[in-house]
């Protein structure tokens, strides 16, 4: 699937973290744009982090750069 960020071409990486005992996962999409980058990052302990997807999905697709 193509990402996009505020309708520009971007990336999504996944990847989880582990410190100590606790495993954290974290969710990065970023872009390029007039030579600034947009990163937005959802970060959450691995067993709650599917909890609210949903809602990270909805504000990554409401994120407007201008």
């Amino acid at each position: 699937k193509e990402e996009t960020l505020s309708s520009i071409p971007a990336y999504r990486i996944s990847y989880t973290e582990t410190k100590d005992t606790e495993i954290t996962q974290y969710l990065q999409v970023f872009t390029l744009k007039g030579g600034n980058t947009y990163i937005i990052t959802y970060a959450a302990p691995q067993e709650t982090y599917a909890k609210n997807t949903d809602i990270v999905e909805k504000m990554i697709h409401s994120f407007n750069i201008k």
